[in-house]
């Protein structure tokens, strides 16, 4: 098979129930530069539509091999790739990873011939899926990247992790029977360090070649797991002790007491003789001595500096509903003043229209009961419109929306303005022309001590960008006080300014 198909690199991909991130993954795969290729995908008992994607490619590229087994796990299902591999060397991809560019692995590939490397591997990203990309790393950590394009020895770069961005010459994995522990975690840290110890050295670029997932899923560790995960690094450290790597021993302790000390202490702690067993182990074939000590110490510090973070959160919290009380205050004080100053302009109004012998109707009377609406609103640039606050209190908004925008005024609750049930208000928007604008009002319907709330959403103006009339049902609340600006995608809006107004209908 790889003699007719000349294979330079099989690409071996074990796959569990990867539904969602798997056709990104592949298509990193299918369309390296490299074409010279196999995609084997070890289906391991995947019970989502995982199957249906692997099959619908495979059809369409005959470089892709899809074989079916039942769920052995992660290990086996890499071995399984490794025995039907057929490529002049080996690589091994995550199903919710992804090759960094199109040119990796024939960047891998050419430098390894070049250099006649058995073993040839570029720089690493971490890609999380809210904090974003990581490239740069420090500490033992900085060995996910190489600073030129060399042959480096496995004694002078003694590192465990990131084995993906590596493609291996397969006769010696196999000359040297190299396959993956039966581990149910680490067994890929065991399998890399054998592996460059068999090779003795590797060429090493500085091209970035594989973006590793991270943050989209949370690991359980249960006992078997955590048990396994020990096995692991006590078989790294008995291997690194016997072969003189002092820089991997010292660096399977740190795994040990402060990488998986959360997974761990909970056992040392319940005094689990499995656990302590393992852990005596890992003492006798490394000779460090006092690893439930570290773990717990290791266990405290972090407690101590996460109750240090989360005290600096909650002062700042603190302070922050402090100033919001004073603005709320503020705010109070305002409302106060115009609700009095426009009752004593009502009663003026009522005395000047008496002596004057004028009547007014109940409906006219109370078309002058015009509030501003007085609002907490932050001005910024959002989906290409730029909002700002004037120094009259009115908005300004100019731009051509993106995309819908939404920007929000609020009301403070405590304000017994608009209150009672079954009455009826008008919102204006105080400009000339804001055919482009859509209110919404979030009746944050309240009771009178705010410890009742309906949330309740209302279209104001959809059409016409003047004013419109809404109801609000409020039996048994009294008080609304959020409203929303909407500005749909593609509308403009050339130096819009508006200030928002309600009055009292019925």
């Amino acid at each position: 098979m790889g003699s007719e198909k000349n294979v330079k690199v099989s690409i071996i991909i074990p796959i569990y129930n990867q539904e969602k991130y798997l056709m990104k993954c592949m298509e990193s795969v299918i369309l390296q530069n490299l074409k010279e290729i196999e995609i084997i995908c070890v289906n391991d008992g995947s019970t989502d539509s995982s199957s249906d994607i692997l099959s619908e490619l495979s059809w369409s590229d005959e470089r892709i091999i899809v074989i079916n087994q039942k769920n052995m796990g992660v290990g086996e299902a890499r071995n399984r790739g490794i025995r039907e591999a057929a490529g002049e060397y080996i690589a091994f991809m995550d199903p919710d990873d992804w090759y960094y560019d199109f040119k990796a692995l024939e960047t891998l590939y050419n430098k390894a011939k070049e250099n006649n490397a058995l073993i040839c591997g570029g720089s690493f990203t971490i890609n999380h899926e809210k904090l974003g990309e990581k490239d740069k790393f420090f500490g033992s950590e900085a060995r996910y990247t190489f600073s030129e394009d060399r042959m480096y020895t496995y004694r002078e770069y003694q590192y465990d992790f990131g084995f993906h961005r590596f493609i291996y010459d397969r006769k010696m994995i196999l000359e040297n029977n190299l396959f993956f522990p039966n581990l149910k975690r680490f067994q890929d840290p065991v399998w890399f360090v054998q592996t460059m110890h068999s090779a003795g050295n590797f060429f090493g670029v500085t091209d970035k070649v594989y973006a590793f997932r991270s943050g989209h899923k949370i690991n359980a560790f249960d006992k078997e797991k955590v048990s396994h995960i020990i096995e692991g690094i006590t078989q790294i450290a008995e291997f690194a002790k016997s072969n003189g790597y002092d820089c991997l021993l010292d660096l399977e302790r740190m795994r040990l007491i402060r990488g998986t000390a959360e997974d761990i202490y909970p056992y040392i702690s319940e005094a689990d003789p499995d656990i302590l067993k393992r852990l005596q182990h890992f003492e006798d074939a490394s000779g460090f001595k006092n690893t439930q000590r570290d773990i717990l110490i290791n266990i405290i510090k972090k407690r101590e500096s996460q109750l240090e973070k989360t005290s600096e959160r909650l002062k700042e919290q603190e302070h922050r509903t402090g100033q919001l009380r004073m603005e709320n205050g503020a705010y109070k004080r305002l409302i106060d003043s115009q609700r009095s100053e426009l009752e004593q302009i009502g009663d003026n109004l009522d005395t000047l229209f008496t002596q004057m012998g004028w009547s007014l109707n109940k409906q006219e009377k109370k078309k002058v009961n015009i509030l501003p609406f007085p609002y907490v609103f932050m001005e910024q640039d959002m989906d290409g419109v730029k909002w700002k606050v004037r120094a009259d209190g009115s908005i300004e908004a100019n731009g051509k929306a993106e995309a819908d925008t939404q920007f929000t005024l609020t009301k403070a609750l405590d304000v017994t303005d608009f209150k009672t049930a079954h009455r009826r208000y008008r919102i204006s928007t105080g400009a000339p022309n804001t055919s482009a604008l859509t209110w919404y009002l979030t009746g944050l319907i309240c009771n009178k001590d705010l410890s009742k709330c309906l949330l309740r959403d209302a279209v104001i103006n959809g059409t016409n960008g003047f004013s419109e009339s809404f109801d609000i049902d409020t039996s048994g609340y009294e008080y609304f006080g959020r409203l929303f600006i909407v500005v749909k995608s593609g509308q403009t809006l050339d130096h819009v300014i508006f200030r928002p107004e309600i009055s009292l209908i019925n």
